[in-house]
């Protein structure tokens, strides 16, 4: 799948903030990412029970799904493309 050029560049931000930012919480940088990337509209939100959170996205523009897999605890963020189990109702 081909995903659009904001959405590369929201990826790209994304493994770069790990490399630059350690161990700082990555909550408080996540809504600044967003911000640049126009098309993105949040979807879900899931906390587990060992503190990470998992933010889901998708891109209006090209219809690519993202999780946002975030350990506040110790300052981790990690992207990845998200495949719902069941696609959007039409």
């Amino acid at each position: 799948m081909n995903i659009c050029n904001p959405c590369e560049k929201f990826e790209i931000g994304i493994k770069q903030w790990k490399y630059t930012h350690g161990f700082a919480d990555p909550l408080p940088y996540i809504g600044k990412m967003i911000k640049s990337h126009e098309y993105l509209l949040f979807e879900e939100r899931r906390i587990d029970g060992v503190g990470s959170s998992k933010l889901l996205y998708r891109c209006l523009k090209c219809d690519q799904s993202w999780e946002l897999i975030s350990w506040e605890a110790v300052g981790q963020l990690d992207i990845q493309p998200h495949f719902p189990k069941h696609p959007p109702p039409i």
